[in-house]
């Protein structure tokens, strides 16, 4: 007796890893989806040197769903980088060449702020998404 629900414990054990796994699977396309999706947008940034309105749709496109998909601090530092994305754009939106020489230098230098702050952004994108596309950690995240 003690034996055989010791093999049910054991069979239970497997089967709730197992599902632990799967559920994790079900998770790592959409997680990886977003990684990408932020790494492009980025990258396009980092090409460009400038923010464009497309990336930004594109960008808030791919950060959709990622409070269903991820925890609160990888929540906020997504936004952080969208929002700052939206003020690097706004920003070059209000350059124009007829502006006085000084509002035309503070303007520069807080989209160039802004980029710098961007582009540091993409060399750390593997580490923080690394946790959410482990598939066969025991440790749910």
């Amino acid at each position: 007796m003690v034996q055989e629900l010791q093999k049910q414990r054991e069979a239970m054990a497997h089967q709730l890893r197992e599902m632990r796994i799967q559920t994790r699977l079900g998770l790592y396309c959409p997680r990886l989806a977003v990684m990408r999706g932020v790494r492009t947008e980025l990258s396009y940034v980092l090409r460009d040197a400038k923010e464009s309105g497309e990336v930004i749709g594109e960008l808030l496109k791919a950060l959709g769903e990622m409070e269903f998909l991820f925890g609160p601090d990888l929540c906020r530092h997504l936004d952080e980088i969208y929002q700052r994305c939206v003020h690097a754009f706004t920003l070059r939106q209000q350059f124009t060449p007829l502006m006085a020489d000084e509002e035309q230098r503070r303007i520069v230098a807080s989209e160039a702020e802004e980029l710098r702050w961007i582009f540091d952004q993409l060399s750390g994108l593997r580490n923080a998404f690394g946790p959410y596309l482990e598939i066969d950690s025991r440790e749910e995240t």
